[in-house]
């Protein structure tokens, strides 16, 4: 991507897909210039379980709890408008992914060590995002059967 097309895209935002862009910025600034060391929680425990719980908690909650629309999100949704509810599950998972990288940098950087926290949050990021991916998949396979069906 050049400077020309990020610039064009970024003029064409709403003013809510600005607003996030500025606080998943300030957040991931913050957490790279000063980063907290944290506890030491091990490896697998600091990646392998957030991804799955929010990889799995997801569908379970809007399969079971939010009998709410399910959408594709977009960038300028409202992340506190309740009637969409995945924009505000994909504004979580590039918040944590963000800030998790920030951190893991920033705390390589000063503290020569590598951030259980950071790595919890890229992980739980990510299982965010896969998790919206199957709400989203199973939604598309839920049309589909009513369509044969």
């Amino acid at each position: 991507m050049n400077k020309a097309y990020i610039l064009k895209e970024y003029k064409k935002m709403g003013k809510i897909g600005k607003i996030k862009i500025f606080i998943i910025i300030i957040s991931a600034l913050l957490n790279l210039f000063i980063p907290t060391k944290g506890q030491e929680m091990g490896l697998v425990i600091s990646t392998l379980v957030p991804i799955l719980f929010g990889s799995l908690s997801v569908p379970f909650l809007f399969k079971f709890f939010w009998n709410r629309e399910i959408t594709s999100p977009n960038w300028d949704d409202n992340p506190l408008n309740s009637k969409k509810p995945l924009s505000r599950t994909q504004f979580g998972s590039y918040l944590l992914i963000s800030t998790g990288i920030s951190l893991l940098i920033g705390v390589g950087i000063k503290y020569k060590t590598l951030s259980d926290f950071g790595l919890a949050s890229v992980s739980y990021g990510l299982g965010l995002y896969i998790g919206m991916w199957l709400t989203l998949q199973q939604k598309k396979c839920g049309e589909q059967k009513d369509l044969r069906g």
